[in-house]
């Protein structure tokens, strides 16, 4: 089991805690409170299996994330930089994607935690 590609103990500990029942795709023992947790396949199972699950149906504006968009469809942030005529759509496994890619793991549990409807802080 690559270590990279799975979410970590302590995201799967944060993710059961709020209730999250999802199976991941590996599982680890912990001795301190003695249960088992399962552990995501980051790209696999958060970003294509459970997707919708994980972040809701909400698009996010693959320029700058942003979810505020204008009747027309345009992202709703001035400071955007995307060329309306260029603008693409995507959820949030593009900018997990971009954080893989570059290494950088535990910005990519923070990303996956901070937008997570499991995170009952931020999504009420």
């Amino acid at each position: 089991m690559s270590e990279d590609k799975y979410t970590s103990l302590e995201l799967s500990k944060k993710l059961a805690d709020a209730g999250c029942k999802l199976e991941g795709g590996e599982y680890q023992y912990d001795w301190k409170t003695e249960k088992h947790y399962w552990l995501f396949d980051i790209m696999n199972d958060i970003c294509v299996k459970y997707a919708t699950q994980f972040f809701g149906t909400t698009l996010v504006c693959s320029g700058c994330g942003g979810t505020n968009f204008y009747s027309n469809g345009y992202c709703a942030n001035e400071y955007c930089g995307v060329d309306g005529s260029e603008m693409t759509w995507g959820y949030h496994p593009k900018k997990i994607l971009e954080l893989m890619q570059q290494g950088k793991k535990q910005e990519v549990e923070d990303y996956i935690w901070e937008n997570t409807i499991f995170n009952k802080e931020r999504h009420v």
